[in-house]
């Protein structure tokens, strides 16, 4: 805003201690609706937002809200998906393969490392998986 042009009550509205007084208000409501729901979130408050969380509680909470979001995506875009392919880092992350696991149930939770591919074939196996995601409804 062009502070000769604005109005000191308009102007308050704008500021950087009003943004993030906003995002402190969502991610309050964010924390309060995964309670609400029974997830093991951290519970933050007014009081204590600016305490420091130990480092495992912030990791946990991470792990679980990445595993609930792709639970909700798997129910919302593939419910009658039957197995289901981890790539990337998430692959290697022990607590994130076992609540996945257990989220995800009745569907086969597998490594992508565990499929069959070679150094020199990714892109082969890129286009296989696109064939077969194609042809096979029941997977994503």
């Amino acid at each position: 805003m062009i502070p000769r042009y604005t109005r000191e009550e308009i102007g308050a509205v704008w500021t950087q201690q009003r943004r993030m007084e906003g995002w402190l208000k969502v991610e309050l409501a964010a924390t309060d609706a995964w309670a609400a729901i029974g997830s093991h979130v951290l519970r933050m408050t007014p009081e204590n937002h600016d305490a420091a969380f130990a480092a495992v509680d912030v990791q946990r909470t991470l792990c679980l809200l990445t595993v609930q979001t792709i639970a909700d995506a798997v129910e919302t875009h593939c419910r009658g998906a039957t197995e289901a392919l981890v790539c990337g880092g998430g692959a290697l992350n022990v607590a994130l393969m076992r609540d996945l696991g257990e989220a995800l149930q009745p569907r086969a939770i597998e490594r992508h490392q565990n499929h069959r591919h070679d150094d020199d074939g990714q892109n082969r196996v890129r286009e296989e998986n696109r064939q077969v995601d194609r042809a096979r409804p029941g997977r994503f």
